[in-house]
């Protein structure tokens, strides 16, 4: 419970800290599901481009992954209310891995030992998607697509995951 109070506490800490450097014209915080599933923050500096804050739980671990998005109408007749984004940014953070291992004592019995392991998970993330902002309420709903490469990750350097597709649901003050 005490992580969880923790992990909270600095996600608004880093929320502040980003809206305040970054001067937006909206705000958005909503939920994300998918692989990489969690509470996403998004700033749109102006019509074209945007700030998206990611922190989520993924193979037992936490990540933060930050983004900048070019966006752009994908309907002339929804100008403003459909609109389609591309970008990149980075993510840091820790996986965790527990293991068994089997192990014999001094009269020969052997027993299972659970080990937990931390790995940390440092990379580079792309995003391609649709968003729709709704016109009387101010929700938005968007499906993306978010390859990433793990340059440090759990099992190896240099892992990559090309299927990470979600989707958002976010309220817009």
């Amino acid at each position: 419970m005490r992580g969880l109070k923790l992990r909270i506490a600095a996600c608004f800490l880093v929320f502040i800290s980003f809206a305040s450097i970054v001067k937006a014209q909206d705000h958005a915080i909503g939920l994300r599901g998918g692989i990489t599933s969690g509470i996403n923050f998004k700033w749109y500096q102006s019509n074209e481009t945007a700030y998206e804050l990611i922190v989520s739980n993924k193979e037992k671990g936490n990540l933060i992954t930050t983004l900048f998005e070019f966006h752009e109408p994908a309907s002339a007749l929804l100008r403003e209310r459909f609109r389609y984004y591309y970008g990149f940014g980075c993510h840091v953070g820790y996986y965790r891995e527990s293991f068994a291992r089997l192990l014999i004592d001094n009269q020969g019995n052997e027993y299972e030992e659970l080990d937990n392991r931390h790995f940390p998970a440092i990379g580079f993330d792309g995003i391609v998607g649709l968003e729709y902002k709704f016109l009387i309420l101010p929700f938005s709903a968007s499906v993306d697509y978010k390859p990433y490469i793990n340059l440090f990750g759990p099992y190896r350097i240099l892992s990559k995951g090309l299927f990470d597709i979600g989707f958002s649901f976010k309220y817009i003050f």
